[in-house]
C-alpha cells in the first residue's frame, strides 16, 4: 500500500513538473511571438518614415521645377517657412513614433515580468525546512532559483 502512495505521488510530482514545463514553453513562445511582433513594428515604422521623407523630397522637387518652369520670384522667406513647417512636422512624427516604441516597449517587458513571476513562483508548502526533499517540485525550485546564494553564503561563513 506505501507502494502504491509512493507510486502515486511520483506521478503526481511528475505531472506537476511537466505543468511547470509546459507553462515555461509558452511563455517562451509569447516571449518570442512579442519579440516577432516588436520587430514587424518597428520594420513598419521605419518604412513609414522612408516614406514621409520621400514624399517631402518629392515634394520639394516639384516645387523646385514649378518655380523653375514657371520663373516666378518667389519670396526666400517663405520657402523657409515652408522648410520649417515641414521639417517640424517630421519632427513631430519621429518624436510621437519614438514615444510609441518606448511605451510598447516598456509594456511588453512588464508582461514579461508577470509571466516570468507566474512560472517561478514559489508555493507557500517550499518554505518549509527540508521540504525539498520529499517534493520534487519544492527540489527543482530549490536547484534552478534557490532562495539564497549557497557560495556568497559559504565564503562569508569562511571569513
Amino acid at each position: 500500500e506505501q507502494e502504491k502512495i509512493r507510486i502515486e505521488t511520483q506521478r503526481k510530482e511528475q505531472e506537476r513538473l511537466e505543468e511547470t514545463k509546459k507553462k515555461e514553453e509558452e511563455a517562451l513562445k509569447l516571449k518570442l511571438e512579442k519579440e516577432k511582433e516588436e520587430e514587424e513594428e518597428k520594420a513598419r515604422i521605419e518604412l513609414q518614415r522612408k516614406e514621409e521623407v520621400n514624399n517631402m523630397e518629392a515634394t520639394m522637387i516639384k516645387k523646385e521645377e514649378e518655380s523653375q518652369d514657371k520663373e516666378v520670384n518667389v519670396d526666400s522667406t517663405q520657402q523657409l517657412k515652408e522648410q520649417e513647417k515641414e521639417q517640424v512636422k517630421y519632427e513631430e512624427t519621429t518624436k510621437r513614433d519614438k514615444k510609441e516604441q518606448k511605451d510598447k516597449k516598456a509594456k511588453t517587458e512588464s508582461e514579461q515580468k508577470k509571466t516570468i513571476q507566474k512560472v517561478h513562483r514559489r508555493p507557500p508548502s517550499c518554505g518549509i525546512p527540508f521540504a525539498y526533499i520529499p517534493s520534487r517540485k519544492c527540489r527543482t525550485l530549490a536547484t534552478t532559483n534557490p532562495i539564497y546564494d549557497c557560495k556568497a553564503l559559504t565564503d562569508s561563513m569562511m571569513e
